[in-house]
């Protein structure tokens, strides 16, 4: 089986023109392209851009098993709803357990993380972000290490 990458960074109007229009506001997430791997991330990262125009971005995510994203900013603001699944959020040095039902916000800036610690399940989060993160704004500060979904769980704040 082949994996490629594949996100759509371009014109918002033309991302939305191919599920959206003001005739027909409704989005159904089945009709919304599938994209994989995303920045920095890889196998087992799957998105969807529900959302993505230049002041506004809303992702259905959902992340493999044993995955997470780099820590890292951006100057975007950024919001989360954790909708299945469990992980661990990490904010500067403390690291907080996430599962169905939580949200999380923070301003931009601050950095962060998101992994998933389940060895079966996928965690599956919807993300906004005012104004959309682009390539160019994500300031990757250290590389997904997998030993970390062990250690975080030490973590009090866990």
């Amino acid at each position: 089986m082949s994996f490629e990458i594949r996100e759509h960074w371009g014109d918002p109007t033309a991302h939305m023109a191919e599920y959206w229009s003001v005739e027909n506001p409704i989005m159904r997430v089945e009709d919304v392209p599938q994209e994989y791997g995303a920045a920095h991330m890889g196998r087992g990262f799957m998105l969807k851009k529900i959302v993505y125009t230049k002041t506004f971005m809303w992702d259905w995510d959902s992340m493999a098993p044993r995955l997470g994203t780099p820590f890292h900013r951006h100057y975007q603001d950024e919001a989360w709803f954790f909708f299945g699944g469990e992980g661990f959020f990490r904010v500067n040095d403390s690291y907080y357990r996430v599962k169905t039902g939580d949200f999380v916000f923070l301003p931009g800036d601050v950095p962060h993380q998101i992994a998933n610690t389940s060895h079966t399940e996928p965690l599956l989060y919807q993300v906004v972000l005012a104004p959309p993160v682009t390539l160019g704004s994500i300031i990757v500060v250290e590389d997904f290490d997998p030993a970390v979904l062990d250690t975080a769980l030490l973590d009090p704040h866990a």
